[in-house]
């Protein structure tokens, strides 16, 4: 659910669940908490990488909008519900719809430039690595400065598109004062390719002692693919990991048979109002939540209460959305829609259990505010030793200081303890267990004996 009003402190607090766009690593979780926590009102603030989520607790009377400029400040972006998606909330909607598509869209992004940086790489790595052997020198056709400008102009394409999000990242982390994964990234990548176009173009302004001119496109152009492909990979993880909720979502049909001006006419299940009659005939689902006005059937309620029997419904009877008619027809009159749905609740509990972050992510999120600048200071004194200490060549003791860099990149620190909350809570909604945050499955693993009633309902 997008929105929910609750009693806090004494004063109305909502929950607000908000997208959060252009986050790829801890770090970026830490920026834009504290950018939310320092907005007025705002009580708590919990942001999740694995959901792309943001769970904010504010007061009623404070302006969300005011929550969007201080992440867009930040250099991330908050997408805020519109008001029609506020009314149903973040049940079977079109704003969950529009998270899960953007999760989708953003992993389609990611295949389009591995696929094209694969492309690129494997004849920059031939071009690289072929003439090395003495027997491909006998016939290779090039001379070194060719080879190397073909692959200037191979590489060039790679980091300029698919490699573009790190450098954009990394300008608007600067901008900012912090400092990312994509940082990491960026300078080493960066450091790599510049050096190389420098060494083709201009190789005077590199006078070094030996006069050897080595090029790293192979480097620059493997490393922004392989970083790209574990983000990939990481965006597929996020995608599947969200399936609970989608297959939740699907439970609801799609369209209902309501009563109107006498005549029965079918509309799409979210634009049902409280209080009107829908009609729902033998093996269909109820499209919401209501009572049974006319008709006499049984109803398969085993998704809700775990009861395989189903259960004698006649007028007066409440039912339940998503729930199963089996043999008479019903006419149902509708008390709750959207959010306010008891599968509206399940779905945000789901998600919200999803977002919700476990204990130990605590440390993680400790380590992750100092992991960067640690990286890099670790990556410069690496430097300088291998070029003062030891006596390297600038370029051995540069590849060093790049390789320490491109070695912290993969961003599992902060995205291992969601993912797997997130996995863990979704493979238990489709089960039909009902987890209510990560502390609980995090304390579910201490547990030896679990004592749960003929239905198999644990309260």
């Amino acid at each position: 659910m997008a929105r929910e009003t609750n009693e806090h402190a004494g004063s109305a607090v909502r929950t607000l669940r908000l997208p959060v766009e252009g986050m790829s690593c801890a770090s970026c979780v830490l920026s834009v908490e504290k950018a939310i926590r320092n907005v007025p009102g705002v009580r708590t603030a919990s942001v999740n990488l694995a959901s792309n989520k943001a769970i904010v607790d504010i007061s009623e009377d404070a302006d969300p909008r005011v929550l969007e400029e201080a992440v867009r400040k930040a250099g991330y972006g908050l997408r805020l519900p519109q008001e029609s998606d506020d009314r149903k909330g973040t049940g079977p909607d079109t704003f969950e719809d529009a998270t899960m598509s953007s999760q989708k869209e953003e992993y389609r992004r990611l295949r389009r430039d591995v696929l094209f940086s694969i492309a690129l790489t494997v004849p920059i790595w031939l071009l690289s690595m072929l003439p090395m052997f003495a027997s491909v020198r006998e016939w290779w056709p090039l001379d070194m400065t060719e080879g190397n400008r073909l692959l200037l102009i191979l590489t060039t394409p790679v980091v300029l598109y698919p490699g573009r999000r790190f450098f954009t990242g990394f300008i608007a982390a600067l901008r900012r004062g912090t400092a990312d994964m994509n940082t990491l990234v960026a300078i080493g990548t960066g450091a790599a390719y510049v050096y190389s176009t420098v060494a083709v173009l201009f190789p005077h302004w590199l006078a070094l002692p030996d006069m050897h001119m080595e090029v790293y496109f192979d480097t620059t152009a493997t490393i922004i693919t392989l970083i790209l492909v574990g983000r990939m990979l990481e965006a597929r993880a996020k995608h599947r990991a969200s399936d609970a909720i989608r297959s939740l979502m699907d439970l609801q049909p799609p369209d209902a048979r309501v009563l109107r001006d006498g005549d029965e006419i079918e509309v799409p299940v979210a634009d049902l109002q409280v209080g009107e009659l829908v009609r729902v005939r033998p093996g269909e689902r109820i499209p919401a939540d209501g009572t049974v006005a006319g008709g006499v059937s049984t109803v398969d309620e085993a998704m809700i209460s775990g009861e395989p029997l189903p259960v004698n419904k006649r007028e007066g009877d409440a039912v339940v959305g998503a729930t199963v008619n089996q043999e008479g027809s019903l006419t149902v009159r509708v008390t709750a829609v959207g959010a306010q749905s008891l599968l509206g609740h399940i779905v945000r509990m789901v998600d919200e259990a999803q977002g919700s972050k476990a204990p130990v992510q605590k440390l993680v999120d400790r380590i992750a505010s100092v992991f960067v600048p640690v990286v890099i200071l670790v990556a410069l004194v690496t430097g300088i030793i291998w070029y003062a200490g030891i006596g390297a060549p600038f370029t051995e003791s540069m590849l060093h200081v790049i390789a320490v860099l491109i070695i912290a990149c993969p961003c599992a620190l902060g995205l291992a303890t969601p993912i797997s909350v997130m996995v863990g809570v979704g493979r238990g909604a489709s089960e039909g267990v009902l987890i209510r945050d990560a502390e609980a499955l995090e304390i579910l693993e201490k547990v030896d004996v679990l004592v749960v009633d003929k239905t198999g309902t644990l309260t």
